[in-house]
């Protein structure tokens, strides 16, 4: 018969049988609604009693209340089984624990299916419909010391239907919805991980890192130590009010001397050239022009004390941090309030450490401290 449904009591007439639906036009009608083409993997009942949860890590283990179907046949176990595993001498074996839906018998039971002593494969699941077929519940391995690993790989019945949005409640898909952890990597496409991302397709989502500026650290993503190069930075890309204040730890985060006067920006002062006669010593005088690689910039103010019959006197200033040569030294004097005199101050025996605050005046007269301003620019 090419065409067939159920149910009807008509003995004969159209598609009802005379003799009542046989024992396997049931199962099929049930099979083929609860499971689809997935008989060989699923069959337990969701939310009903225990699941057919197995515990223990020594036998017997506990095989717990919960129903399924096999293969169409429907299954209940009322209380809690036990499952008898025999102990290998000879090394770790595996092993499964099935439903087992037997023709024979007439039967579904709960069954221990444990391989060749020794042999730690697990054994393969007997699907034979019309005779014997097993659906898979945990499989386990057991040592020579009769310990128990369970895995758990009970698949549940998933009526043979799509499902649309006006299936949900409030047309809404939400935690309630989700079973805790469903989401695995295996049921996250791998299209999903767009730009910047790696995984889905059963492989864990993951952020792509160039792991020369950007890094995965300890599970956490960060700018590599020393990561950001010249090369990283735009000109001018360093502005004000776009830095915290000590955010910029240079040490951490940003490669040695790599921001230049090209990428601090229009608002940050450059030392761009200098013109001198020397490479090295800034106060050798000259007119080649050349441009500075690494600079130091240091300044402060000394008092010069001149007696009543000085006209020049001076004072050392040491600097805070050297230079690695002879900088160039700027210096202004405040008057005092003195305009009968001209006062001329000026910077002498300039050292890489050190120099002379010079101050003099073109008469003696009234013992004064005069104020210095200095500033050094050179190189580090």
């Amino acid at each position: 018969m090419a065409e067939q449904s159920m149910f009807w009591e008509t003995a004969g007439v159209g598609h009802g049988p005379v003799s009542g639906y046989s024992q396997q036009r049931v199962y099929n009608w049930l099979r083929k609604t609860l499971l689809g083409d997935l008989e060989a993997a699923q069959g337990v009942l969701a939310n009903f009693d225990n699941e057919l949860e197995v515990t223990g890590t020594s036998s017997p283990l506990s095989a717990n209340t919960g129903a399924a179907y096999g293969y169409g046949f429907f299954y209940e176990n009322l209380s809690a089984k036990a499952l008898a595993v025999t102990t290998p001498s000879v090394g770790t074996t595996g092993g499964r624990i099935n439903l087992k839906v037997d023709w024979t018998a007439k039967t579904a039971t709960i069954e221990v299916n444990r391989n060749t002593d020794g042999i730690i494969t697990i054994p393969a699941l007997d699907q034979t419909p019309e005779s014997v077929y097993e659906i898979p519940l945990y499989t386990f391995t057991i040592t020579t010391g009769g310990t128990i690993t369970l895995t758990d790989v009970r698949g549940y019945v998933h009526f043979s239907t799509k499902v649309s949005t006006e299936m949900l409640d409030d047309l809404a898909v939400t935690t309630a919805k989700i079973a805790a952890d469903a989401v695995t990597a295996a049921k996250i496409a791998a299209a999903v991980a767009g730009n910047g991302l790696a995984g889905g397709g059963g492989s864990a989502l993951s952020v792509n890192v160039d792991a020369s500026t950007i890094e995965i650290n300890a599970d956490t993503l960060r700018v590599k130590d020393l990561g950001i190069t010249s090369g990283k930075l735009g000109a001018d890309a360093v502005i004000a009010g776009k830095i915290a204040d000590g955010a910029v730890d240079v040490t951490a985060s940003l490669a040695n001397d790599i921001v230049d006067d090209t990428k601090v920006g229009n608002r940050v002062p450059q030392f761009y050239r200098r013109q001198g006669g020397s490479a090295t010593d800034w106060t050798t005088p000259g007119t080649t022009e050349r441009t500075p690689t690494t600079v130091r910039m240091q300044g402060g103010s000394i008092t010069v004390a001149l007696g009543s019959a000085d006209t020049v006197q001076s004072a050392t200033v040491t600097f805070p941090v050297a230079f690695s040569q002879p900088p160039l030294v700027l210096v202004t004097i405040e008057s005092g309030g003195l305009v009968d005199q001209v006062l001329v101050a000026y910077s002498d025996s300039v050292s890489a450490s050190a120099f002379l605050a010079v101050v003099r005046r073109t008469t003696s007269g009234t013992a004064r401290n005069y104020t210095v301003h200095w500033l050094a620019i050179g190189a580090e």
